[in-house]
């Protein structure tokens, strides 16, 4: 599985990527630091313009508190864009409900809080390779 993690926070960025190698899955994480860098990474363009590089993601673990281009910013982009069909997961270190609401409104299909310790990170890493799992089964169902 391949996970986009956009956060500005170079420490979230890192420790997710170890609780994500940690737990022995076979998962992927690549980072940007904004969502300007996300909208390139998913456009193909400047510096993600090499596909064999930068790959599509299977699924966007996205921050919404970052300078300039919010996460909501980028959740009003990915609606109207071509790559509205990429899952995204907003991953926020804040438990206002109203922030929860407008992520979802936005087409987030998940909210999950930052965990304080490694093991509970460790934790939200399971439960995104079980969100993705129950999608492609979901998807496998709507085939037949």
């Amino acid at each position: 599985m391949r996970v986009l993690y956009v956060d500005d926070d170079h420490n979230d960025l890192a420790l997710f990527e170890a609780a994500a190698e940690k737990t022995d899955l076979d998962i992927w994480v690549y980072t940007v630091t904004s969502a300007r860098q996300a909208v390139e990474l998913l456009e193909g363009r400047g510096l993600y313009a090499d596909r064999s590089l930068h790959p599509l993601p299977d699924v966007i673990l996205l921050d919404l508190m970052m300078p300039s281009k919010t996460g909501f910013d980028f959740l009003e982009w990915r609606r109207r864009s071509p790559y509205s069909s990429v899952p995204v997961i907003v991953f926020c270190g804040s438990a206002y409900e109203a922030n929860r609401q407008r992520a979802m409104t936005l087409g987030a299909n998940l909210y999950l809080e930052k965990p304080t310790g490694f093991e509970e990170l460790q934790r939200v890493v399971r439960t995104i390779w079980e969100f993705m799992a129950n999608r492609r089964c979901e998807a496998k169902k709507g085939e037949r």
